[in-house]
């Protein structure tokens, strides 16, 4: 699924919501729209089509959990560390981390990171099947022990995003992950051997462009309506 198409789910279910004022171990949310919540460790939660926003998640560990089609925006991620989690169909848009915001042993299947500041993002030990990173700046992307889904290729996305260090996405290649990239990093990296390893640019086709985000996002303000 696009981020596109992703983004369009998360607008067309906005009016279906109802609201969850706390969160708790063992719950299962569906439709639930999360707003304003202090998370701190949590663990064992099952989420589907949610909205998770303006959460504070500040040094909260989120383990052995479940996340399908779930949208987390203008939270605060800084040091948080999701554990042995499956994350299927879930954007992060605008959030922030001072700190890392790690997936630790995880399998990221359809995850979207974009217009983010994130200090440290570090992907540990997961099965990555889809994981694109758009529009984002921090001071360091780290992947390690990554590999891809038994029976099935995985791909990395790279798009308009600058960190000032890149560490372990030569690995990913040898791993099963494919490592796709806009040109302006394709020719910072500069290395001949790049499609050897598993690296690509980004076509045309692929790219997400800021006017698509900012309608797909105005059409995600626009349902949900005027604060409360």
């Amino acid at each position: 699924m696009s981020l596109e198409r992703r983004l369009g789910h998360f607008a067309s279910i906005l009016p279906r919501l109802s609201a969850h004022a706390f969160i708790e171990d063992g719950e299962q949310a569906a439709f639930a729209a999360i707003r304003g919540v202090d998370v701190g460790q949590l663990r064992q939660v099952d989420w589907s089509d949610c909205v998770v926003e303006r959460c504070s998640f500040v040094s909260a560990t989120v383990a052995d959990s479940t996340f399908e089609r779930t949208l987390f925006t203008d939270c605060d991620c800084s040091g948080l560390t999701f554990a042995n989690c499956l994350l299927r169909d879930c954007v992060f848009v605008e959030v922030k981390s001072v700190a890392h915001l790690a997936l630790d042993n995880c399998v990221l299947d359809g995850v979207t990171s974009v217009r983010s500041r994130l200090d440290r993002l570090e992907l540990l030990a997961s099965r990555i099947a889809d994981f694109e990173c758009a529009l984002n700046a921090g001071r360091e992307l780290r992947v390690s022990d990554c590999t891809s889904p038994k029976r099935r290729a995985g791909r990395v996305v790279l798009q308009d995003s600058r960190f000032a260090r890149l560490t372990g996405l030569d690995t990913l290649g040898a791993a099963g992950v494919s490592v796709h990239m806009d040109a302006v990093l394709w020719r910072a990296l500069g290395d001949q051997l790049l499609a050897e390893r598993g690296f690509a640019e980004l076509d045309n086709e692929s790219r997400l462009s800021e006017r698509a985000l900012d309608a797909c996002l105005g059409a995600l303000v626009g349902a949900a309506g005027p604060a409360a």
